[in-house]
């Protein structure tokens, strides 16, 4: 269950590792994770502006079978009420960005 509760902070904590193309993913996902459980893997492909194959690449680099599997983990994350904040805040971000990225 620490896998589950955790994967948006390893989303996260791996940015900087992914390539070009994966970063999209990552970055589409930790800026909405509710909207991200509720897209098709087309509509993740096309919010990213990456192909299907790269989301599928994405999701098995963290251990995961496809994107099915990693919606059903980010959902469970977002059920258990596991603690994210978007690392997105910059320190020059006035009050309403602040608010919109968390």
């Amino acid at each position: 269950m620490d896998r589950v509760r955790n994967l948006l902070e390893q989303i996260q904590g791996r940015l900087d590792e992914l390539n070009k193309a994966e970063r999209k993913v990552a970055e589409v996902i930790l800026l909405n994770p509710q909207q991200a459980t509720r897209f098709s893997i087309a509509a993740l492909a096309q919010a990213a502006k990456v192909s299907e194959p790269t989301v599928n690449r994405f999701c098995r680099s963290f251990g995961v079978s496809g994107y099915p599997e990693l919606k059903l983990q980010l959902a469970q994350s977002l059920a258990s009420g596991a603690a994210y904040v978007s690392r997105a805040v910059e320190a020059d971000d006035d009050p309403a960005a602040y608010t919109q990225k968390i």
